[in-house]
């Protein structure tokens, strides 16, 4: 949220459902993976302007090496997001949302008929 201004608990718990990473580095809040959008802000101590940086150097470098030709091996393509651990501190082994988000392919595997 904002270095001086961090977001409450009650509301975090209220909003948000797991922390993880964008990009390898910059610390993140994540929404329910059951929605369409998937909520996210920079976590409380991490500035807002290294999440849209990030955002705006994986905009452009996931378009680059698209445009270059490169494919991801990774089946659900271009994944800037790593889910770390759930807010609640519950185990994520056991947690059947992530599981799913895990094996859901956002990209067709085009090696396969």
């Amino acid at each position: 949220m904002s270095i001086l201004n961090p977001m409450p608990e009650p509301v975090l718990k209220d909003n948000f459902v797991y922390r993880g990473l964008f990009a390898g580095c910059v610390p993140v809040y994540l929404g329910d993976l059951k929605d369409e959008e998937v909520g996210i802000c920079a976590q409380n101590g991490t500035p807002e302007l290294m999440l849209s940086l990030a955002i705006i150097l994986m905009e452009f470098g996931g378009n680059a090496a698209f445009a270059l030709g490169f494919k991801p091996k990774d089946p659900r393509g271009w994944n800037p997001i790593w889910i770390t651990s759930r807010i609640d501190k519950k185990p994520l082994a056991k947690d059947p949302d992530y599981l799913n988000y895990m094996k859901s392919p956002t990209i067709k595997d085009e090696s396969k008929p």
